[in-house]
């Protein structure tokens, strides 16, 4: 099955997906809830009954809930794409406007030109030039299926406590990929309390999960032995100049 990406974005286990679906699958649980949504690849990845995306970053929340709900609009705003540094600053410094398609293009044109998906430096890919403006022809060409999909999904703005506290049942899976320990990529990073209440709602929950997070000694002393540790290949620590990926040991851990 191939990896379907709506944007590029820090940490989002695009090389790890098969690993990530197979737990899923082998959880036999039907509704798939996604707490620390970003860019939706968990979601976009498997076969569920149910679907529930959830981010705190309210520009997240928009992007998809304009492609849930105005799609058309959304897909007329990528007729006048341009790959500009320029436009990147003006979007990345300018106001937002509120909840709109504007601000919904914004957000994806932010994320997808950046470095690394980071949302915050201006990407420029010196080993393959033509390769973004194909992409993006890519997904413009796509996004009536990525409306398909993505209508039909609960779509929430919640802390990952009361998210799980309102979805934890016997059919729910949670699919957890905190912000990284230790690391600054977004826009609401984790504090060692988040890390910490998180480890004492997993034991408790009636459902199934899957946490994923980066190997350090803070993470393997609250969390224990890992249920699997594999090598994650990402750019989001050495650039795209070389054309290399860096590789970092991730944590599995489920129920």
């Amino acid at each position: 099955m191939k990896t379907q990406s709506l944007f590029p974005y820090a940490g989002g286990k695009f090389y790890l997906m098969k690993e990530i679906r197979e737990v899923f699958e082998k959880s036999g649980k039907h509704v798939a809830v996604d707490v620390f949504g970003g860019s939706g690849k968990f979601l976009l990845n498997v076969e569920a009954r149910n679907k529930v995306y959830n981010d705190i970053d309210s520009r997240l929340v928009n992007l998809f809930n304009v492609i849930k709900e105005r799609p058309q609009e959304f897909r007329q705003r990528f007729e006048s794409f341009v790959y500009s540094r320029e436009l990147f600053e003006k979007y990345v410094d300018g106001p937002e406007t509120g909840k709109s398609v504007e601000d919904a293009f914004r957000t994806f044109y932010v994320f997808y030109c950046s470095f690394a998906g980071k949302g915050g430096t201006f990407g420029y890919n010196v080993m393959d030039r033509k390769s973004l403006g194909r992409k993006v022809i890519d997904v413009s060409t796509r996004l009536q299926d990525f409306h398909n999909e993505i209508q039909g999904w609960t779509i929430e703005h919640l802390d990952f406590r009361d998210l799980m506290k309102r979805y934890d049942s016997e059919d729910a899976f949670f699919y957890l990929d905190p912000p990284y320990f230790g690391k600054k990529f977004y826009r609401h990073n984790f504090t060692e309390k988040g890390f910490n209440d998180l480890a004492d709602i997993l034991p408790g929950l009636k459902g199934k999960y899957l946490l994923n997070i980066n190997k350090n000694e803070f993470t393997l002393d609250r969390f224990g032995k890992p249920s699997r540790e594999m090598e994650f290949k990402s750019f989001c620590d050495n650039g795209r100049v070389s054309g290399k990926r860096g590789s970092r040991a991730e944590l599995f851990y489920w129920n």
